[in-house]
């Protein structure tokens, strides 16, 4: 929720918890890699943890741009990007799965843009995803909501 919204954009957003892990993820990543220092350990609680300024917000949008306008993955709306937290789903059918191996091949915290095909055959994603079109909407609010409390 925003703490000083600008405009409308700048009030809510809304992520289930397949899609805040992987922003939460890029966000925590973005924030050691640059120095930020942003307190993001408690942003997987609904407890109103968050960034409190509007300075503190679009440094994380400018991050978060400069790392989506560099990407070669994440160029259309439509991309993915997937963080490997040991759930998997077939890429089919979206039913989660249990394939054999996969929290080896690819340890907590690996990032993924595309389905993988398992030992046996099967094609499967990490059930934790989030599109850029999804990141483009996160930083919409990062610009307009002049700071944020999850809940």
């Amino acid at each position: 929720m925003g703490m000083n919204p600008k405009t409308q954009i700048g009030e809510t957003f809304h992520a289930n918890v397949w899609s805040w892990r992987p922003i939460h993820f890029l966000c925590d990543y973005l924030s050691m890699r640059h120095n930020l220092n942003f307190e993001t350990k408690n942003w997987n609680y609904n407890d109103g943890a968050g960034l409190k300024t509007h300075k503190e917000c679009n440094i994380l949008a400018d991050k978060l741009e400069n790392y989506l306008k560099d990407h070669p993955f994440l160029k259309s709306d439509d991309d993915v990007m997937f963080v490997c937290l040991n759930m998997w789903v077939d890429a089919t059918t979206n039913q989660f799965v249990k394939p054999q191996g996969m929290s080896v091949q690819y340890p907590n915290g690996t990032i993924l843009f595309s389905s993988v095909v398992t030992k046996a055959g099967d094609v499967v994603q990490s059930a934790y995803a989030v599109s850029r079109g999804h990141l483009n909407s996160f930083i919409l609010f990062l610009r307009n909501c002049g700071g944020f409390e999850i809940y």
